[in-house]
């Protein structure tokens, strides 16, 4: 049976932006005087989660206390950074923009992400995507990130279609 609704991650399947948020992350902890290797970070320690998940995973590492306050404001910087970069430093996955393209003209579409939504409606803007997706739900609309399924429930919610009738990409 065919699905009746189709959910996309965003991050590694629209948008390859892993490098940047990895150099992101490793810029902001060594001006705090710590070191952030790509093996670290690539090796499903890290990269699985979203920004506040990375930084208490990585402080909790670490041994050191990270406070809420502490915790936002990393969040609130490395946000600030990402949108300034320039359009040049991403690349897309053509052919799941293409899939997307396609699929939207027979079932509805819903983006389900651990990045934040700013990121999400920035790239969509650009690439015009924007109006393939019912639903676009990122760790702003969410209490628990990834691996959680609560972010691709709320996605199947958004676009109407019990989570056993979707696939998620």
């Amino acid at each position: 049976m065919p699905p009746k609704g189709l959910i996309f991650d965003f991050n590694g399947v629209l948008v390859d932006d892993e490098q940047v948020h990895y150099r992101l992350f490793h810029d902001l902890l060594a001006r705090r005087g710590f070191r952030l290797t790509e093996h670290e970070y690539y090796n499903d320690r890290y990269f699985v989660l979203d920004d506040a998940g990375v930084f208490i995973r990585f402080f909790a590492d670490h041994h050191v206390t990270l406070t809420p306050e502490a915790l936002s404001a990393l969040c609130e910087q490395k946000a600030a950074l990402y949108a300034a970069l320039p359009e040049d430093h991403f690349q897309y996955f053509e052919g799941s923009i293409a899939l997307a393209r396609d699929a939207a003209r027979h079932v509805p579409l819903g983006i389900a992400s651990g990045a934040r939504g700013a990121e999400i409606r920035r790239h969509l803007e650009l690439k015009a995507l924007g109006p393939l997706f019912r639903a676009v739900i990122s760790i702003d609309e969410v209490k628990r990130g990834k691996p959680d399924p609560e972010v691709f429930l709320a996605a199947a919610r958004g676009i109407g279609v019990a989570p056993a009738e979707c696939v998620a990409i």
